[in-house]
């Protein structure tokens, strides 16, 4: 079963799925405890005389590793929402082969985008100042949440009209 689990990760690399592969490696230390274990002791037994402890050893080894998964997934920066919903209206808005209705529908959804995020950042900074202050700040990060949630659900909704 063991190495069941570390063949499907070695796979699962190679097919470029990389956090798949990393959480099934974590799912599987976390379920074979003596494994983990084994790996400190084998690691403490060669660090005994050095002036670094196994525990930092480990920890920079499990650093180093989420740092490469994140490195080697990153994709590069999109808009998250509406995208599908303006490259559709952009389309059907360019009258004459001209591109003044599609500028026009890009900008309408960019300043909604900047709106949207300069409202979470405001948002934030309060939540964040009620929090230090011992105020109520669930009820202040109450209304962001479900405006972000309102605006998840309506770009998937979206996505289905427009395909």
């Amino acid at each position: 079963m063991t190495y069941l689990f570390l063949a499907f990760s070695f796979m699962a690399c190679f097919k470029g799925l990389f956090f798949t592969a990393f959480l099934l490696l974590i799912g599987f230390l976390l379920a074979k405890p003596k494994t983990l274990l084994s790996i400190y002791k084998l690691i403490l037994k060669h660090t005994r005389n050095n002036k670094f402890s196994a525990t930092l050893i480990l920890g920079t080894g499990v650093g180093f590793l989420v740092g490469m998964l994140f490195v080697v997934s990153v994709e590069p920066a999109n808009a998250q929402f509406f995208q599908t919903t303006e490259t559709w209206l952009s389309s059907k808005f360019n009258i004459g082969g001209g591109t003044g209705g599609g500028n026009a529908v890009s900008i309408v959804f960019n300043v909604l985008r900047a709106i949207f995020v300069i409202y979470l950042g405001i948002s934030l900074v309060r939540v964040i100042q009620a929090a230090r202050n011992d105020d109520d700040w669930q009820q202040l990060a109450r209304i962001p949440l479900i405006l972000v949630v309102t605006v998840t659900l309506g770009d998937i909704l979206a996505k289905l009209i427009t395909g």
